[in-house]
């Protein structure tokens, strides 16, 4: 394992978050792939829902892979010379994809409006709010999606669909979601992200988070298809990936229970989703 210092260099733009922070030290190379270190609070099992998120839609999303790491593999990457956090330890850190890494023929999806429609309705299904730009990368002209701190009922108020659909100061607010003005022509990450703090910059007038869609039916369509790829996900599919996220049993209970219930309202989800998109937003076709 090894600093990926010229790589951080070279992405530095895209290292930083919706609060401003410029995440340096954090690239390394790794059995052969480029990584982003990601430090979860050690009383938290954060990695482990990051790992379950991964393991439920790696075979049809374009979701960023996570990798648990062992008590060597810890070690190897303090000797990198990284900061890592002092209380930081093996069960609390992982290993995300570094999107830029990625070629085409890792991506389930190579469509952006089909990529974008299966991260939403992924997200409906397992309450990850935060479905904006600072959590997607744009690479190969379709998004890869990352980073689930909110989803599995993180924050248990998102069970209740209105509390979900909530609005607020941030873009992570899905009662804010809106179709764009115009179609996405295709900006880079930068772009969109840049446009996305602009529209939420003056706190006297309410932000909206534009999704950058193209196609308004086919991303409509889109949205159906995966939730009928939810719908059709075997119960042992997801008692399988609970197991292989290192659940205690009592959390794979509860877990799936949420999970099988989220399923179940997938229907009265989706008719808010479209509630909401369509506010003061160009409904386009084709």
């Amino acid at each position: 394992m090894q600093l990926a210092k010229d790589i951080e260099l070279r992405y530095l733009p895209i290292l930083r978050d919706w609060q401003g922070n410029v995440y340096r030290d954090r690239l390394v190379l790794h059995l052969g792939k480029v990584w982003f270190v990601k430090y979860f609070k050690p009383s938290e099992l954060g990695v482990r829902y990051a790992r379950l998120a991964y393991l439920l839609g790696k075979d049809w999303l374009n979701i960023a892979e996570v990798q648990e790491i062992n008590s060597a593999e810890m070690k190897a990457l303090r000797n990198t010379g990284i900061p890592v956090p002092a209380k930081s330890t093996a069960t609390s850190t992982a290993l995300i994809r570094f999107v830029p890494d990625l070629t085409p023929d890792e991506l389930p999806i190579g469509n952006s409006d089909q990529a974008l429609a299966y991260e939403i309705v992924f997200s409906l299904w397992v309450r990850r709010r935060d479905a904006h730009s600072f959590n997607r990368v744009f690479h190969h002209g379709v998004p890869i999606f990352f980073d689930h701190q909110t989803a599995f009922l993180l924050e248990p108020e998102l069970r209740d669909i209105d509390n979900f659909f909530s609005t607020g100061s941030d873009p992570g607010r899905p009662g804010l979601w809106r179709l764009p003005p115009t179609a996405y022509e295709g900006q880079q990450t930068e772009e969109l992200r840049n446009a996305e703090r602009e529209a939420f910059s003056n706190k006297n007038i309410p932000g909206f988070a534009y999704l950058p869609i193209r196609d308004y039916d086919l991303f409509r369509e889109s949205c159906h298809k995966a939730a009928e790829v939810i719908c059709e996900l075997p119960d042992a599919f997801i008692q399988d990936a609970l197991l292989h996220s290192g659940f205690a049993p009592y959390e794979r209970c509860q877990i799936q229970h949420f999970l099988l219930q989220s399923r179940a309202k997938l229907d009265t989800l989706l008719k808010r989703l479209w509630s909401v998109l369509e506010q003061e937003s160009m409904k386009r076709a084709g």
